[in-house]
């Protein structure tokens, strides 16, 4: 992974695996925070080993991140965190000098499993806001619905809720921005609409 360019690219292919696997297999993590955690060691496997670290001010670290502090407050009371990040290497930077805490970012990438529209928007408006320090921002929007009478979990979702967003829906809340959005519905009670697209603010892209 030589270049950031790349390091998206991987991101890319890597999420859209996961999301493709999530509609085979949509009780793989209980939790969103379980799919933070299968991403973001699903990722670290896919970057080349000699790639997967690099050396900050002589400190090793690893070039996968869970729970990477923003770089600013974006906005909010206070500094957030992301969900899943890959960093930047540093010889990709012109700066010579960096804090552990406000590390450029190459890609991120922020979940949400049966979301409300509050949660969608947020995560846009950070990925997008100018102080980010985040190179290309990626989101996982993921529904798992199924009737209540055969509902393999509490926390799945009624197919049938006014809250599950459409690809139409996301893509206007793109317009003006580079955010990529991958939305996944697994719907067990009516299979024909269980499907994956690839939004961004010019297309929508079914690819299940």
């Amino acid at each position: 992974m030589p270049t950031t360019d790349e390091a998206v690219e991987l991101t890319r292919r890597e999420l859209e695996n996961f999301c493709r696997e999530f509609l085979e297999h949509p009780y793989l993590c209980y939790t969103e925070h379980g799919q933070h955690a299968r991403f973001a060691g699903q990722l670290y496997n896919a970057i080349r080993e000699d790639e997967r670290y690099d050396v900050v001010n002589g400190h090793r670290i690893c070039r996968v991140q869970k729970e990477y502090p923003t770089n600013e407050n974006l906005d909010k009371s206070r500094r957030q965190h992301w969900d899943v990040a890959l960093l930047a290497r540093t010889s990709d930077t012109q700066d010579l000098t960096f804090h552990y805490d406000h590390l450029p970012l190459a890609t991120v990438v922020e979940f949400g499993l049966n979301a409300w529209k509050k949660h969608l928007k947020d995560d846009i408006e950070r990925l997008s806001h100018s102080d980010s320090n985040v190179h290309q921002g990626f989101i996982a929007h993921l529904y798992r619905l199924s009737s209540v009478g055969a509902r393999p979990s509490r926390r799945d979702q009624s197919p049938n809720s006014t809250s599950i967003l459409t690809a139409a829906d996301i893509q206007v809340l793109l317009e003006g921005k580079s955010i990529e959005v991958y939305l996944g519905v697994y719907n067990s009670a009516a299979r024909n609409t269980t499907g994956l697209w690839k939004i961004t603010a010019s297309e929508a892209i079914q690819l299940v």
